[in-house]
């Protein structure tokens, strides 16, 4: 009798040892399987970004010139329009700005450097370093206004405005 209990026990045990070893091989492959799937998606979504950024950066290229940069920030500043009393002072700015609203980049740079330490000096000279491609000149402006709460122009350096300028960088 108590060969018979050895006997069954036996069976048991290899019984055991095969079925353990069956759910090895089920285990193996259901991780080849769920790494094969993940590896698939990985790889779609690896194509998807790219293709998003590609796509991304090439839209941003057709809209973003020097140009449309500095026509979107000073749009709404134009000084001919004050009504204030034109001195030798202020014609320096009065001549940058109406060289930056037609597009003269290089001459109004130069002529705002003339002109008298003002925020709106900063400011305009800033979007001439912009419309000459002088993103550096500009940024440091940039930085000058953005650190200074009081400045008058101190709200127009917009994370957005920013972002522009790195692009414009970026690009050829």
């Amino acid at each position: 009798m108590e060969q018979l209990n050895n006997f069954t026990e036996i069976e048991q045990r290899v019984y055991l040892e095969f079925k353990k070893e069956e759910i090895g091989k089920i285990r193996q492959q259901m991780k080849k399987k769920t790494s094969s799937v993940w590896l698939k998606s990985m790889k779609v979504a690896s194509v998807a970004a790219t293709t998003l950024l590609l796509l991304g950066s090439v839209y941003v290229t057709l809209l973003i010139s020097p140009q449309s940069v500095v026509n979107d920030s000073i749009d709404k500043y134009n000084l001919s329009d004050r009504s204030y009393t034109l001195t030798e002072e202020r014609l320096p700015l009065q001549v940058g700005v109406k060289a930056l609203h037609e597009q003269k980049f290089h001459d109004a740079e130069m002529i705002l450097m003339t002109a008298k330490e003002s925020d709106h000096k900063d400011f305009f000279l800033c979007m001439a370093e912009i419309g000459a491609g002088n993103y550096e000149d500009a940024k440091v402006l940039m930085e000058k206004m953005e650190k200074d709460p009081a400045h008058l122009y101190h709200r127009e350096i917009t994370n957005s405005l920013k972002l522009k300028v790195f692009m414009l960088e970026l690009l050829p």
